[in-house]
């Protein structure tokens, strides 16, 4: 299979300096040696990796406190075999077995141990993490997420956001526009730092709403008809939403938001501030994981209310109370949150297994249907 080739990208780390004592913690998922192809300089070294969460540090030596690199596992696009990669000049040493890549998002990292097991059991932790935190791909020929960005794009993005610091700076300092004008300069300037700092294998769609995002919020703050703001805040949130984001969620997040922004413009005090709670309670119902329990659902509520309440009444003591019931509620909530992602993570497992059981019976010759 023809793949891409990842192995010119320059390596680029950010330094995650940590003690000894989190070194050898009890977070640490598994350590070791491995020999790594260098990002830069094509040679081999031998470094001391760390797996612990969703980062692999490696380092010169074992023992040492301050890493060499980071690999973010968040980014990651999967673990790559031998012979998924090319245009690797893999020395003598790297046999089939010992040999793999580590795909993350604008390189891929190459790898190769002395220990056949232990490296089964590299590749089955890293690929483990990548599934569950990643962005996991098997389709590595059209992987056009992991490929390295050109040297012009970087040049250009670079150039993009430092012109726009630029325009920001002399708008501030000049006092040649009026207020309004420079805050909407100094907006649209922000909006092309976005545009240059977000990932360079952002979708023109993405890109779009980017745009449309920062281009409602620029409206958003500059006008002083409040209905205007009010739409142009739930335009710029529904645009920044995650794009697996249901419309029954979107309508929500909409109602909640317009709710929320309009509350002020009602003469009836009290109506207004049912209409700011009532508002803040819809949205954070919809914006919650669709997969919530009915008790997270009912902290997040209790959560909300006693926040948007706290914001309405004039009582310091009462907004002290208010605030301490928001964040119990808060806390409640992600107990009950980090119960329900283990029960399913195990649940998940559980079948991974069920069907692993099947596939060895397929394997053996029964049948299957």
């Amino acid at each position: 299979m023809a793949t891409a080739d990842f192995s010119t990208v320059s390596e680029s780390v950010e330094e995650a300096p940590c003690s000894e004592d989190q070194i050898k913690n009890e977070d640490i998922i598994m350590s070791g040696f491995l020999t790594k192809e260098g990002g830069v300089y094509r040679t081999w070294k031998k470094r001391h990796f760390v797996l612990e969460g969703t980062s692999l540090r490696y380092y010169k030596k074992e023992g040492d406190t301050d890493p060499k690199g980071t690999v973010d596992l968040t980014e990651g696009r999967g673990v790559r075999t031998k012979d998924e990669t090319s245009g690797v000049e893999w020395p003598d040493a790297a046999k089939k077995g010992l040999a793999f890549g580590l795909a993350v998002t604008g390189r891929t990292y190459y790898f190769y141990g002395s220990d056949p097991k232990e490296v089964k059991k590299w590749k089955e932790e890293l690929s483990s993490i990548i599934d569950e935190h990643g962005e996991f791909t098997s389709d590595w020929e059209n992987d056009s997420e992991g490929l390295p960005e050109p040297a012009v794009s970087k040049m250009i993005r670079g150039v993009a956001k430092f012109g726009a610091g630029i325009v920001k700076k002399f708008v501030k300092d000049s006092g040649l526009v009026d207020e309004q004008t420079a805050n909407i300069i100094e907006g649209a300037a922000d909006a092309v730092q976005d545009q240059a700092e977000a990932d360079h294998n952002t979708s023109l769609a993405d890109r779009a709403k980017m745009a449309v995002g920062d281009g409602a919020g620029i409206i958003g703050d500059n006008v002083d008809n409040q209905y205007v703001s009010a739409g142009c805040a739930i335009v710029k949130e529904q645009a920044e939403a995650d794009d697996d984001t249901t419309l029954t969620q979107r309508a929500g997040m909409a109602l909640g938001t317009g709710l929320k922004e309009t509350s002020g413009l009602v003469d009836n005090e009290i109506v207004g501030d049912v209409m700011k709670v009532g508002g803040g309670m819809i949205h954070d119902q919809a914006e919650a994981d669709p997969n919530a329990s009915i008790g997270e659902r009912i902290a997040i509520g209790v959560g909300g209310a006693a926040s948007g309440v706290g914001d309405c009444v004039g009582d310091d003591t009462a907004k002290e109370v208010l605030k301490g019931v928001g964040k119990g509620a808060e806390k409640v909530n992600e107990k009950l949150k980090e119960k329900r992602e283990k029960e399913e993570k195990e649940e998940k497992k559980k079948k991974k297994g069920g069907d692993d059981d099947k596939d060895d019976e397929d394997d053996d010759g029964s049948e299957s249907d």
